[in-house]
This record gives C-alpha cells, sequence and structure tokens, in this order.
C-alpha cells in the first residue's frame, strides 16, 4: 500500500488528470447519448443534428471540465478574478481548439466510416483527451499566485484578507466540485443505461 501511495505522490498530476479526465470523457459520452435521445424524434439523423448534439455536448463537457481540471489537477486554488478570469478564458480558448476536432472529427468519422456517433465521440474523445493536457500544463494553469503571493507577504493587512480569500476559495471550490459531481453521475447513469441496453 505504501508503495501505491508513492507512487501516487510522485505522478499525482498524471494520475488526477487522468481520473478527471475519464470522468470528463464519461460526462462527454453520457450528454451525448442524453443529447441524441432527446433529440431522436425532433430532428432527422444526419450531419446537421450530429454537429447540433455535439457542440450542446461539448458546452456541457467544458463547463464542467474546468473546476475538477483547476482545482485538483493542477492545484489553482484562487478565485481571485484575476486569476481566474485569466485561467478561464485560458481553458476555454484550449478547449474550443479541441472542440474543433471534435465538432469537424466526429460528424466526418460518422460519415466516413457510417460509425454511430457515440463510438465516433469515444474515438476522437481519446485524442482531445491528450491535447488538453498539453495545454493546460503549458499554458493554462501555470502558477500565477506564487509572483502575486510575494507581493501580499509584505503587506500583513493583504496577508489578513488573503486568509479570508482563502476561506471563501474553498468554499466555491467545494461548492463548484459538488455540482460537477452531480453533473458527472447524470451523465455517467445515462451512458452505462444506454450502453447496457445496447449490450442486452
Amino acid at each position: 500500500m505504501e508503495k501505491l501511495l508513492n507512487i501516487y505522490k510522485k505522478h499525482k498530476e498524471i494520475i488526477n488528470y487522468i481520473i478527471v479526465g475519464g470522468l470528463t470523457t464519461l460526462v462527454r459520452w453520457g450528454t451525448t447519448v442524453i443529447f441524441e435521445n432527446l433529440f431522436a424524434g425532433f430532428m432527422s439523423e444526419g450531419v446537421l443534428r450530429d454537429v447540433f448534439i455535439t457542440a450542446l455536448s461539448l458546452i456541457i463537457t467544458i463547463l464542467f471540465a474546468f473546476p475538477p481540471n483547476k482545482l485538483v489537477v493542477f492545484e489553482s486554488k484562487s478565485f481571485r478574478k484575476d486569476i481566474v478570469g485569466i485561467e478561464f478564458i485560458a481553458f476555454i480558448s484550449a478547449r474550443a481548439v479541441a472542440s474543433l476536432i471534435e465538432l469537424v472529427g466526429i460528424p466526418l468519422i460518422c460519415e466516413v466510416t457510417l460509425m454511430n456517433i457515440t463510438v465516433a465521440t469515444m474515438v476522437v474523445s481519446v485524442v482531445v483527451l491528450v491535447v488538453n493536457y498539453i495545454f493546460s500544463k503549458l499554458f493554462i494553469f501555470k502558477n500565477r499566485e506564487d509572483k502575486k503571493s510575494k507581493k501580499e507577504k509584505k503587506d500583513k493587512k493583504e496577508e489578513k484578507e488573503s486568509v479570508g480569500a482563502r476561506a471563501k476559495d474553498k468554499l466555491i471550490g467545494s461548492t463548484l466540485m459538488v455540482i460537477c459531481g452531480a453533473v458527472a453521475l447524470v451523465s455517467i447513469s445515462f451512458w452505462v443505461v444506454d450502453t447496457v441496453s445496447k449490450i442486452f
């Protein structure tokens, strides 16, 4: 058990990313299933429907992915407006690039191979998982707070305020994680039910 704990400590970021990335991927698949079933009666099958389903699923997935990546994987704990604003814009921008890969890739795979949208989504999601890690590690969640916290430590008044800010950050972070957990639970449940019903 101690060896496993040491391996986890040594590779914590990558292991956490795989776990969060896996959950994000399941949310992506689950929301695809939800929207595929939701729009089955309203839209006929085809590229337009696939793009619409993919776009809606991507929006929810991106909003889901930000808090656990920020807090759990890259341990960027601050919710100061200047820090979280830069991170969120960079995160959405990077995910938008990855989403373009999905928006083009998934319908293209469906058309060329006649593959089901759910299976095509799974294939493309693996590629996107790797691309998103690289963007997050190198560009998005740089430790911006370190430079600013050195300045804050010089002033005792700001030091006291930062204690209150940390408590507020923990509350915001905890709330976001609970919301993300609920989204994950619902999405994964739909995906599991859909997958099991296709098997049996």
